[in-house]
């Protein structure tokens, strides 16, 4: 690797205390994403998932009581707050809500971010 660089923080997958060849995968070979923040690459079943772009408006609105409940646990935003925001969710804008798929268990995450 010529310039040494990396796409994404490790410091996500490396607290997922995932194997070291895939954090090097995600970090060193996979495009990241645009945020307004610092991306967070999200693992399940000990690997990386697969990053699926931002979250519809009806896939948010779609959620189940545990959905919802993992998104607020995320985002540091109440319950309520959430479904309130969830209301007037635009793809693009802030909040950003991004979606992630298992590339094992098939179990979608999402995580946020905001400027």
């Amino acid at each position: 690797m010529k310039f040494h660089g990396s796409f994404n923080d490790d410091q996500p997958l490396v607290a997922a205390d995932l194997d070291i060849a895939i954090v090097a995968e995600v970090c060193k070979r996979t495009p990241s994403y645009e945020c307004w923040q610092q991306e967070s690459w999200i693992a399940c079943c000990d690997d990386a998932c697969e990053f699926h772009g931002e979250a519809t408006q009806e896939s948010l609105l779609a959620l189940d009581q545990d959905g919802l409940v993992a998104l607020s646990a995320e985002t540091g935003l109440s319950f309520d707050d959430l479904v309130d925001m969830l209301k007037d969710y635009v793809p693009g804008g802030s909040p950003a809500v991004y979606h992630f798929v298992c590339r094992h268990c098939k179990a979608v995450h999402y995580n946020a971010d905001f400027d």
